[in-house]
């Protein structure tokens, strides 16, 4: 399969982390890929940056890309519901009103 060499980059990156320092710094060397490339002008669907802060548990940073995601209607949202990594912030009143922004019911 031929890969966007963007994405590429963010599994390699994700790889060196795992190799490093396991799950969590494959996930934060995955962020950190992700935000140099939205720095460079490249397309990364802040869903993903989101669900990604959300799998360490970074509520404020969660909650920022979410709201993000809206703003740019992000294809990554269809899942939203349904993500596990967000049931913890299910219940913050930030996460509610993404979901009303999105015309989903709470």
């Amino acid at each position: 399969m031929n890969q966007v060499p963007e994405y590429t980059a963010i599994l390699e990156a994700a790889e060196r982390g795992y190799s490093k320092g396991g799950y969590r710094a494959a996930v934060s060397n995955a962020i950190e890929e992700q935000l140099k490339q939205r720095a460079r002008g490249s397309y990364v669907d802040p869903s993903g940056i989101a669900y990604n802060y959300a799998q360490l548990g970074n509520k404020e940073q969660t909650l920022r890309w979410l709201e993000t995601a809206v703003t740019e209607r992000s294809r990554g949202l269809d899942t939203i519901k349904i993500v596990p990594e967000l049931d913890q912030f299910r219940a913050d009143p930030r996460y509610r009103a993404v979901l009303r922004r999105m015309g989903l019911p709470e």
